[in-house]
């Protein structure tokens, strides 16, 4: 799957699709001066080269602390099944030389998602870790037309900061539309404060996928509104010890594991030279 954001208008598709449901659209639209400010952020939208992205399980549960200050996230494979394409929380954890292992759900045999926490106490959500965007957008509890059970809700959350601003993200297999906000974020065992994302009101084009959300871990030059991104948002809070991420993706799902996500590294376990 091919993802970058791109410039156009969506206004005659936006139409098109809601049909019957444009009234509550346009109520939710006006309530926050969307209209107005959905032209001027047309012009401000950038594209980006196309690229891959990759879907993780984050664990819910605090990793070890290892000595070379790299943050380990460990891999589950499991095939996809085409009879059941819902996201199902994990049950159990496994354990394994000390580490805190979560088995990861695979979409199509080709990508993996998992979990992230937003606000206090965290609110949970699947998403997509894309290398081609660099925005973190999740359903608002507002959203009319997600189809997704989970949704954000600021109300629960104790570090939930209003912002407002109209957000437009536009991507190669479809658009969100909603507003930024900012809060807490939970990714594995690091605590990222004061994290904008976007609220999205309405979704075009992802629901086929078994994420309720993306995490975009591009440049934040191409982030729509100058949004700081969640990985440049660790760097910047002395979360990582070094700023790049790496991945290691066991294919063969070898011994039950997927892979490895490294912020702040590189393990030097599985590469040579």
């Amino acid at each position: 799957m091919r993802m970058h954001v791109r410039t156009h208008v969506v206004m005659s598709t936006c139409m098109s699709s809601l049909k019957g449901s444009l009234a509550g659209l346009c109520s939710l639209c006006k309530k926050y001066a969307f209209w107005g400010r959905f032209i001027k952020m047309e012009a401000n939208l950038k594209p980006i080269a196309a690229t891959f992205f990759l879907v993780f399980l984050l664990f819910p549960a605090v990793l070890p602390a290892n000595d070379d200050g790299l943050v380990r996230i460990g891999l589950k494979r499991i095939r996809f099944d085409p009879n059941n394409r819902g996201v199902k929380r994990v049950g159990q954890l496994d354990f394994e030389k000390g580490i805190t292992q979560v088995p990861l759900k695979n979409f199509m045999d080709t990508v993996y998602y998992g979990e992230i926490g937003i606000g206090t106490p965290p609110q949970l959500f699947t998403v997509i870790f894309d290398t081609g965007s660099s925005n973190l957008w999740v359903p608002s509890i507002y959203c009319r037309f997600c189809s997704k059970n989970s949704r954000y809700d600021s109300r629960s959350s104790s570090t939930y900061k209003k912002n407002g601003t109209f957000a437009y993200i536009a991507y190669g297999s479809g658009y969100v539309l909603g507003y930024f906000s900012q809060d807490d974020l939970k990714v594995s065992d690091l605590l990222v404060k004061r994290q904008d994302f976007t609220e999205t009101l309405f979704e075009s084009g992802f629901s086929g996928l078994p994420s309720d959300g993306i995490l975009g871990l591009a440049f934040p030059s191409i982030s729509v509104q100058k949004a700081v991104t969640p990985f440049y948002n660790m760097m910047s809070q002395g979360l990582v010890k070094e700023p790049l991420f790496s991945v290691w993706l066991n294919g063969n799902g070898i011994g039950g594991g997927g892979g490895e996500l490294v912020f702040g590294g590189s393990d030097p376990n599985h590469y040579t030279g």
